[in-house]
């Protein structure tokens, strides 16, 4: 039960940086947000003539590049968007403060430039770029089933369906202008309403100016407001993927940093305006993070945002302008700024994580056994002499977060997020609910049913089933075992795009001297004595 213990600790952890807000909300029912809206009386209109007006009033849209600004403002804190688009290929900047994401996609590949300048390529759709664009379509797409629902004071209102959708949406048209001028959609829980106004004829097409979202509490509203629009051609190159550019650290000879390896946790230490913060290492993690408490004593930059909305910590983006980790010195470091500490010890108290972002900056050898991690330049990396005889295993990066594939029985697996963040590995829902013979409880009784305490916007704590499997053949990149116990669980685990088949934790990899190379994009694992003490090698 210990070993299950810790494991949850490690999930709960998980699930809670999952979540967007540190809290606990009461989700309306699936009747309620199933409902349409209130006041609805009948009307003859039909789709095809409602559609037919639209149409009109909008004017003829044809392809074209098209280039965009917008100003947002969200939660207290102003941005700026540049969006230029050509067909299906695009490129946008968000720009708050100091601290600016880009977003792109070119022949089908998507990309995410984050604050850190490090680039990944990315299988998770960006609503956070065409936000103010949401819905404005979906009534005309021919694979939703749409009607005509009613009539609501002076717009005609459609139900839209899709059956990928657990709920429907509903799309307001002026009945005299036949513009979309709201639109309610379900999202997280929350029914949003959208309204659509300050209309604009630019190249013989309507467009609104303004969308405002709202969730029925003013604090969270978003507005967005279009500053300019051009149809002219754009320059298809600036659409490929950029390179990445590590500007908060130049590891330019050798480095290592001061650490404590306790428990499978990896604890670096941070001198941040002259005060030692204790930073947990996780290769799962696409962005640093840092504890907002602790950010409000350091007096880190907000950029405007609230840090409290409602009595409920609010998460933001910030910089630590100066840091060092023994010698490797950062600046400007962009970390996001959530509620997060805990003891790994009675002494050391951790409230930060350093993820995809800080382990780009230049190779890195964890050496679990002398309790030793260090940062090297690219360049002075030589498998040959470091790992001899040991394979390169690829990775692949979803938004930063690092996957590599392999086997579970005859079941490829081909999603195993690599995440030294947690305590033990474990193999997710999305191979034991759909193939439980490859994963049987060693015991062979009933799994134990057990609640994750994490909270998120949508609801407080997770009922869960989970086992030691007793696994008769696994692959974990190049390296195979036989009779391979792990923990086990009918839980999915949804992270970026990907959802993975296997946490690859530390109980795993501290086996190995291990060697993450994120610029080129692999990993390798070379036993350790500790491997030899517990494994022996066979055909």
């Amino acid at each position: 039960m210990f070993v299950l213990l810790r494991v949850l600790c490690s999930a709960a952890v998980f699930f809670f940086l999952l979540s967007s807000q540190g809290y606990a909300a009461t989700s309306q029912t699936d009747a309620a947000l199933n409902k349409a809206p209130a006041g609805m009386s009948e009307t003859t209109e039909t789709f095809p003539a409602l559609m037919a007006s639209h149409a009109k009033a909008i004017g003829k849209r044809v392809p074209r590049s098209v280039t965009a600004q917008w100003t947002i403002l969200r939660e207290g804190v102003a941005s700026a968007e540049k969006l230029v688009r050509n067909g299906a290929d695009y490129v946008s900047t968000i720009t708050k403060g100091s601290i600016s994401n880009t977003y792109g996609q070119f022949l089908g590949h998507a990309w995410h430039r984050d604050a850190n300048g490090i680039v990944f390529p990315t299988s998770t759709v960006d609503d956070g770029s065409f936000a103010m664009y949401r819905v404005l379509a979906d009534a005309e797409d021919p694979k939703n089933d749409v009607k005509v629902a009613g009539k609501i004071g002076n717009a005609y209102v459609v139900e839209v369906k899709n059956s990928s959708w657990k709920h429907p949406e509903w799309v307001y048209y002026d009945a005299k202008s036949f513009l979309v001028s709201r639109t309610e959609r379900i999202e997280d829980g929350e029914r949003i309403i959208s309204t659509y106004d300050d209309y604009r004829l630019t190249d013989g097409v309507e467009q609104p100016w303004h969308v405002h979202d709202s969730s029925g509490d003013v604090a969270y509203d978003v507005d967005y407001r279009q500053t300019a629009l051009s149809y002219t051609p754009v320059d298809p190159g600036q659409f490929g993927v950029p390179p990445s550019s590590v500007a908060f650290a130049t590891v330019d000879k050798h480095y290592e940093l001061p650490a404590h390896f306790i428990d499978g946790d990896i604890i670096v230490r941070l001198v941040v305006n002259g005060r030692g913060l204790d930073f947990k290492i996780s290769s799962g993690m696409s962005q640093s993070i840092i504890d907002s408490e602790v950010a409000r004593e350091l007096g880190l930059p907000t950029f405007g945002h609230v840090r409290r909305i409602a009595g409920h910590d609010v998460s933001y983006d910030t910089v630590l302008q100066s840091a060092s980790i023994g010698d490797l010195q950062l600046h400007n470091f962009a970390v996001r700024a959530l509620p997060f500490h805990y003891h790994a010890r009675e002494d050391v108290k951790v409230v930060g994580l350093l993820g995809a972002d800080f382990l780009s900056s230049g190779e890195v050898h964890i050496d679990y056994v002398n309790g030793l991690i260090a940062l090297d330049p690219e360049s002075a990396f030589h498998p040959a002499i470091a790992v001899a005889g040991y394979p390169s295993i690829p990775i692949t990066f979803d938004d930063g977060q690092p996957y590599i594939e392999g086997s579970i029985a005859d079941h490829i697996a081909n999603h195993m997020l690599l995440d030294n963040g947690y305590y033990f590995s474990i193999v997710t829902g999305a191979i034991t609910r759909n193939f439980p013979s490859a994963v049987p409880d060693l015991h062979g009784h009933k799994h134990a049913n057990v609640s994750v305490p994490f909270a998120n916007k949508k609801a407080y704590g997770r009922d869960v089933d989970i086992w030691m499997a007793n696994i008769s053949d696994i692959l974990i990149g190049p390296v195979h075992f036989k009779n391979y116990r792990m923990i086990a669980t009918d839980s999915n685990f949804h992270t970026s795009g990907y959802t993975p088949d296997v946490v690859v934790g530390s109980d795993f990899l501290h086996l190995f001297d291990v060697y993450l190379d994120y610029q080129k994009s692999r990993l390798f694992l070379k036993p350790n004595k500790w491997f030899a003490r517990i494994f022996r090698s066979g055909p």
